[in-house]
Parts: C-alpha cells; structure tokens; sequence
C-alpha cells in the first residue's frame, strides 16, 4: 500500500495507544511506546508456535527503518489514524444503534446489552450515543 494513500497500519491501535476520549499526542510518550513495544515484538517473534510471530516480524522491520516513528510524528498522519481508530472503535456500536428506532428510547438495560454485545465499556457506548 503506498505511504500516500490509507494507511495499511493503525499504529495507535498496534500500538496500544489511547486514542479515545483523548488521544496521546505527546511525541516523547509515542517514541517510548514505539520501543517498548518492539521489544515485546522482538520477544514474541522468537516464539515459533504463536501464530502472530511473521506479523511481530514485519512491525519489527518497520520499527527498525524508522517507518514507525516517522509516521506517528507527523501530525497530519497521526490525526489521520486516530480518526481511523475511533471510527473502528464505534463501528458496532453505531451498526446496533441504526437499528433501534428513533422513537425507542435507550434504556440502561439496552446500553448494558449493546456494551456486552461489543465488549466495550458502557461509557464509551453512552458517549456515542450521546453524539
């Protein structure tokens, strides 16, 4: 996938970066997460029964060029992945939500259903809502 077009990877979610409500932005906090967590590759890569090890192989690569780093320091780039993050985030909230009707109100006992339906915390399926 070209570096111009969509991004092939959501660094923020790789990452385990916050991205909702408030997304991480400090560069400094970034660069340390983009460390530890080649080192945690580097580790897992080495175990030749996960299944995941080719995938922490490649985000090592990339690590190791600097890709990485020079992607999540470059704002426009970064908004760009949270907004991405976030909508990935909201996208099984919002699909059972454009199924209730608009004259339904939403109940607490629907909020605990669609936040177990999800396995997303109850506060961010409200804060959805409430968008």
């Amino acid at each position: 996938m070209s570096e111009n077009n969509k991004e092939e990877y959501n660094w923020y979610e790789i990452l385990e970066l916050k991205y909702y409500p408030v997304a991480e932005e400090n560069e400094e906090k970034i660069l340390d997460k983009i460390d530890e967590k080649r080192k945690e590759w580097i580790r897992k890569s080495k175990n030749v029964l996960d299944k995941d090890a080719s995938k922490f192989k490649k985000y090592i690569e990339m690590a190791e060029k600097g890709s990485i780093k020079e992607i999540m320091l470059d704002s426009e780039r970064r908004r760009k992945l949270i907004k991405n993050a976030q909508k990935n985030l909201f996208e099984p909230i919002d699909k059972i939500i454009s199924n209730i009707s608009k004259d339904d109100a939403i109940t607490e006992k629907m909020i605990k259903k669609i936040a177990d339906k999800t396995g997303l915390e109850e506060r961010i399926v409200i804060g959805r809502i409430k968008e």
